[in-house]
C-alpha cells in the first residue's frame, strides 16, 4: 500500500535562495519539473539525515527539466536557487515525492527511464546471458564470445612446453582444449604480457599451431589467449 505523500513544492521564483526544507522520511524519490528557466538557470537539490549539520547534493537541476532524484536514505531535502535565468518573468518548479509501490527506476545510458512493478532483462540477439538468485538479489550479465570468462588461457615455460618439429619448435592446442571454435582470435604474450610475434596457423578443425625458429633458440615463456 502506497505511504501518504509528504514532500511537495509548487513555487515560482525571481530570485536566487532557499525555497525551504521539506520531510521525506516515507519516500524514496522526488520528481522535480522546472519551467520557463534560461539555460543558466540552476536549482541544487540537496538532502542531510536529522541532525546532520551539513548538506549533501543530490542533483544540480540546469534549465528545464523533467528529472527524477533519489532521496531513498534521506530524512530532509532542500532545494535552493543557485542561478536565476529566466525566459519569462519567472521561473517555476513543481515536486513531488513518492515511494517504492511502482517498483525499481532504471535510467539507461541515455537517460531514458523504465519503472515497473516487474523489469524484464532479456539479450535480443543472444549475446549475452542473464543469470539471477532470488535469495541474494544478485543478477549476473555475462557476455557470450567477449569478456574475461569467454577466454582461454594457457601459459608456458621457456623448455619442455615446445616441441621440436624440423626446424621450429611448437606449441600445439586443441579446438576440444580451448573450445573457441574453428576461427578463433589468437595473442601470444611474453612473461612480461607484450605481444610477441610468432608463427600462428588454425587447420580447418579450429586446432592452433604457434611456431618460432630452433636455430637460433626463440622460444620464450609466455601465454596464450585466445577468444
Amino acid at each position: 500500500m502506497s505511504q501518504p505523500l509528504i514532500y511537495g513544492l509548487n513555487r515560482q521564483i525571481t530570485t536566487i535562495g532557499s525555497l525551504g526544507i521539506g520531510l521525506v522520511k516515507d519516500e524514496s524519490r522526488v520528481r522535480f519539473v522546472t519551467s520557463f528557466c534560461g539555460p543558466a538557470n540552476v536549482f541544487r537539490v540537496r538532502a542531510r539525515i536529522t541532525g546532520q549539520g551539513s548538506w549533501n547534493t543530490l542533483a544540480d537541476l540546469t534549465g528545464n527539466v523533467n528529472e527524477v532524484v533519489d532521496v531513498f536514505t534521506w530524512d530532509e531535502i532542500e532545494v535552493v536557487c543557485l542561478v536565476y535565468d529566466s525566459t519569462e518573468s519567472s521561473v517555476k518548479i513543481v515536486a513531488t515525492s513518492f515511494d517504492n509501490a511502482l517498483g525499481p527506476l532504471f535510467r539507461l545510458p541515455d537517460d531514458t527511464e523504465v519503472e515497473s512493478s516487474i523489469v524484464t532483462f532479456t539479450s535480443s540477439d543472444n549475446s549475452v546471458t542473464i543469470t539471477g538468485d532470488s535469495v541474494t538479489g544478485v543478477i549476473d550479465f555475462v557476455a557470450i564470445g567477449g569478456g574475461a570468462a569467454s577466454k582461454y588461457t594457457q601459459e608456458f615455460d621457456n623448455t619442455s612446453d615446445w616441441t621440436l618439429n624440423g626446424a621450429n619448435y611448437e606449441i600445439e592446442i586443441e579446438q576440444t582444449t580451448h573450445l573457441k571454435g574453428t576461427s578463433p582470435f589468437i595473442f601470444v604474450l611474453d612473461s612480461a604480457n607484450e605481444i610477441v610475434e610468432t608463427g600462428k596457423t588454425i587447420d580447418s578443425s579450429g586446432n592452433i599451431l604457434i611456431t618460432v625458429n630452433s636455430n637460433p633458440d626463440l622460444r620464450f615463456s609466455g601465454k596464450l589467449v585466445i577468444f
